[in-house]
């Protein structure tokens, strides 16, 4: 789905500066859509297993209240004055407590240590696919160091093979020189600016697959 299209200009290597590999890790861990799925079953993990825990200790619920009322003036004709059902003058007092829970511990304590092994399965597996992705993450940045070097290497023997033909090209034309030297150079040339071109071009594909893998610009 990518619209692309074959232009005039020159292959030239991808600019970017490359920087340290825990620079890199860092993006990586930040926006790799695989690592933060494994940080949200880590997380669910651990907020049942903490639940479970819970369950142990009864369900216990505390109120109460406390409200009154009074009238400027007596009122009267009134049969029960007392504090709790006179409706004028008054001051209540409620307090409640519920406990409610089931005196099975053996079986909440299984389902605590069956929520604790399920937590410590998945940050075992996180641990275990943070190392694998960190691995293709270190596998792509050597990769862009490695094609670096070698595209370094083929610009200076592009540039070697081209003093080699300018100087085949002066010995020709001052008579100390045969034309199949020429030759031999100018061919020896083409194709060593072809593998320069080569090279450039798997260190700018390295380059973009280090950067889809940390999901940003580098």
């Amino acid at each position: 789905g990518t619209v692309y299209s074959i232009e005039g200009d020159h292959l030239r290597a991808d600019e970017t500066k490359i920087k340290d590999f825990d620079y890199y890790l860092e993006l990586y861990r930040k926006n790799n859509p695989k690592n933060r799925l494994l940080d949200i079953g880590l997380k669910a993990t651990e907020a049942l297993y903490r639940l479970e825990r819970r369950k142990v200790a009864p369900d216990i619920g505390v109120g109460g209240f406390y409200e009154f009322g009074f009238t400027t003036n007596t009122i009267k004709g009134l049969q029960l004055t007392d504090d709790f059902n006179d409706p004028f003058n008054y001051n209540r007092v409620g307090f409640g407590l519920r406990v409610k829970g089931e005196l099975n511990v053996k079986g909440h304590l299984a389902k605590v240590k069956q929520a604790q092994a399920e937590y410590y399965k998945t940050a075992l597996g996180k641990s275990v696919a943070n190392e694998g992705l960190e691995l293709e993450l270190k596998e792509s940045y050597l990769n862009v160091l490695q094609t670096k070097e070698v595209m370094e290497n083929a610009g200076r023997a592009m540039k070697l093979a081209r003093q080699f033909v300018f100087l085949a090209k002066t010995n020709v034309d001052i008579g100390v020189g045969e034309k199949k030297d020429y030759s031999d150079a100018l061919q020896a040339y083409l194709v060593a600016r072809g593998r320069h071109l080569e090279s450039v071009f798997n260190y700018n594909v390295a380059v973009a697959t280090l950067q889809s893998r940390v999901g940003g610009t580098l």
